[in-house]
């Protein structure tokens, strides 16, 4: 069993973030904007709210976001309370978000610094792929880290890719959803 933070529990992180304690792992999460439906959700299930980003980070194996922009994931990991401020620097940050390549690429740089290794693995599909763990998974970052992640993805998608270095999952996230037009 794991130890999981996870962060953004809106309309794909929900059902993601239960797949994950439905597979056997323990996982608090955080959400400012998590409402009372989705909270409950997750509380009946056995996961933990925590009150801020230093709260989730701590005593974390792995700490995920999916947000909806690259801003909020730069604050999620960069800013004053961000992963990056944090004493847990143990831990391994997997961002789901559909942010830009260069935003991945930026935030994965600044993270190293810390010694905090962070893997970009976007999401394909749709709602009901998250409800039921059916997602495609495309993942970028250290290969090591990413035998190592890939456990933990399996519980939220069944089909998980490794694309290549640091930015190439976002990429690949790009470039899927241009063909799938």
């Amino acid at each position: 069993m794991k130890n999981i933070g996870f962060i953004g529990v809106g309309t794909m992180g929900l059902p993601m973030a239960l797949n994950i304690i439905k597979k056997g792992h323990s996982l608090s999460f955080y959400d400012p904007f998590a409402n009372f439906e989705t909270i409950g959700a997750l509380t009946e299930v056995g996961a933990k709210q925590d009150k801020n980003i230093a709260d989730l980070c701590e005593g974390k194996e792995f700490v995920i976001s999916m947000l909806p922009i690259g801003k909020n994931v730069k604050d999620v990991a960069l800013g004053e309370d961000g992963i990056i401020n944090q004493d847990n620097t143990d831990l391994i940050y997997i961002d789901m978000s559909p942010i830009l390549p260069a935003d991945t690429i930026q935030i994965s740089n600044k993270l190293l610094e810390r010694n905090i290794q962070m893997l970009d693995a976007p999401v394909a599909r749709l709602v009901n792929n998250a409800i039921d763990g059916t997602l495609l998974i495309l993942v970028g970052g250290d290969k090591d880290k990413f035998e190592e992640i890939k456990p933990l993805l399996d519980t939220m998608g069944s089909d998980v890719v490794y694309c290549g270095i640091s930015g190439s999952g976002s990429k690949m996230k790009i470039i899927n959803n241009y063909m799938s037009i």
